[in-house]
């Protein structure tokens, strides 16, 4: 009983010690709750996670978008170039059959090969 008595009077005598701004002062739940948002830094890193999460969705819709890419170029030449249908059948693969054919097709229209 004697050491409860004795704990209880040095909390006091420590409790009265302290100076006023240690001691809790009466605060509105508003005021609180800003200070919590405030001062809680696991508040402020989820704050920050969402942040970084919406820059990365509008970094993204970039990627959604079709890309089209267009190249070009020119040749000039000192001569015109002139090609027979001869030389153009002579050049394919099947040219000997459709030269063939062709010509058929030119008698029948009366066009001399």
């Amino acid at each position: 009983m004697k050491a409860t008595l004795w704990i209880t009077c040095l909390v006091a005598v420590c409790v009265l010690a302290l100076p006023p701004a240690a001691q809790a002062a009466d605060i509105t739940f508003t005021e609180a709750w800003r200070l919590l948002l405030r001062d809680n830094d696991g508040l402020a890193a989820e704050r920050a996670a969402v942040e970084r999460a919406g820059h990365l969705v509008q970094a993204n819709k970039g990627r959604r978008l079709p890309t089209l890419d267009l190249s070009g170029s020119y040749t000039r030449l000192d001569k015109p170039v002139t090609l027979s249908p001869s030389q153009l059948l002579a050049s394919m693969p099947a040219g000997g059959n459709l030269d063939q054919v062709f010509t058929d097709i030119g008698n029948l229209f009366g066009i001399p090969a």
